[in-house]
């Protein structure tokens, strides 16, 4: 529907400050859209459509039907340089050419991968961090992050580079959850950011969504120059597509991946586990598309037992920057916030785990390859 909408409001002409082609539409909305087909086939539905429920003017109405995939001429259809954006007044999206352009390998110069924390988090890379459902994902985020804002110390005793971080979460609220369970840790709260609400071309406001709003979001990120962690929770909120569709998913991921290329900061999603996958392979524990597994140049996995008091475990499902495999133990426990008369969750780091994490789950959860034990 807000495909269609938009394209009427693309085509509504200039006396409504839009005259865009069908074609330049679909260029537009692509950045944002991820089944090319679907996306062409609404634009050209609503560009031929009686139906305008945003109110398009004379150069959009029913009263002149016409197909511009078929050549038929639009009454104005400048195929204009630079497109308007109508939910971000102040953005503009340049109108992509076809020939992308080759680059020889020697003029690039190789660099090694920049680590945040040494194995586990790199520099400029997509991570996605799944789990089951109450194992303390976003608390065991939280606690790491907060160690990068203190520059304190990582799981394993090594120094935390000290900088900003950048937290979206449509699941927890940074007042009560977010920021308490963060300083609990120990986190600074200064170099702790949140993405504040998009300003609209009618005046009104609206909740930052990650699958229209990373382009902004980049421009205010460069105000930020320490800044070293991005978490978008859930992931899935950062693909417009159907997010079992694995080529819809990935093309609704890549604005991800390379919002970390341009920030030089990781971006951790965060997702779960599917149900009922208990003793199959992590990977494919989670949920959604397999892209959400392919994408990420590492994936981590959260795990508990049935056992609530129980130590839990972060693994290292896969890397391909890195080695795979190993983890940590840590509990949750509430702590107090300092500042304040309450408590927040916090995660305490335990022993180094070996192993594939296949086996440290299974271990944990109590199922493996033979059954239950």
């Amino acid at each position: 529907e807000r495909t269609v909408a938009l394209a009427m409001r693309l085509g509504d002409g200039p006396q409504y400050g839009y005259a865009v082609s069908e074609n330049s539409a679909v260029c537009v909305m692509l950045r944002h859209w991820s089944n090319e087909a679907r996306v062409e086939e609404a634009i050209h539905n609503a560009y031929n459509s009686s139906q305008n429920p945003l109110g398009c003017g004379q150069y959009g109405s029913a009263s002149r039907k016409y197909d511009p995939l078929r050549g038929e001429p639009r009454p104005y259809d400048p195929e204009p340089a630079l497109v308007v954006w109508p939910e971000q007044e102040a953005a503009t999206y340049p109108i992509p050419v076809k020939r992308a352009g080759l680059i020889s390998g020697g003029s690039l110069i190789m660099e090694p991968v920049k680590w945040i924390w040494p194995g586990w988090l790199a520099s400029g890379k997509f991570h996605v961090l799944g789990g089951q459902k109450g194992a303390g994902k976003s608390t065991i985020t939280f606690s790491l992050l907060a160690q990068i804002t203190v520059g304190g110390r990582w799981p394993d005793g090594t120094n935390a580079p000290l900088g900003d971080v950048l937290i979206w979460s449509g699941e927890d609220d940074a007042r009560d959850t977010i920021l308490p369970r963060l300083v609990s840790a120990g986190g600074d709260r200064n170099r702790v950011w949140f993405p504040d609400r998009v300003s609209l071309s009618d005046g009104s406001r609206r909740h930052f969504d990650p699958a229209l709003d990373m382009a902004g979001l980049l421009e205010d990120c460069r105000s930020l120059p320490s800044l070293q962690v991005i978490v978008i929770d859930p992931i899935v909120s950062a693909s417009a597509g159907d997010s079992h569709k694995n080529a819809e998913t990935r093309r609704g991921l890549q604005p991800i991946v390379d919002f970390a290329e341009e920030t030089g900061a990781a971006v951790i999603g965060i997702t779960h586990f599917t149900k009922g996958t208990k003793g199959q392979s992590p990977i494919e524990r989670i949920t959604g598309s397999l892209a959400f597994g392919a994408m990420p140049r590492v994936v981590w996995g959260a795990a508990k037992s049935e056992d609530e008091a129980a130590a839990r475990v972060l693994v290292r499902i896969e890397s391909n920057i890195g080695k795979s495999g190993g983890g940590y133990e840590y509990l949750l426990q509430q702590s107090p916030v300092p500042g304040q008369n309450f408590l927040a969750q916090c995660a305490v780091w335990g022993s180094h785990l070996e192993g594939s994490a296949r086996e440290i789950i299974d271990g944990l959860e109590g199922e493996g390859q033979g059954g239950k034990r």
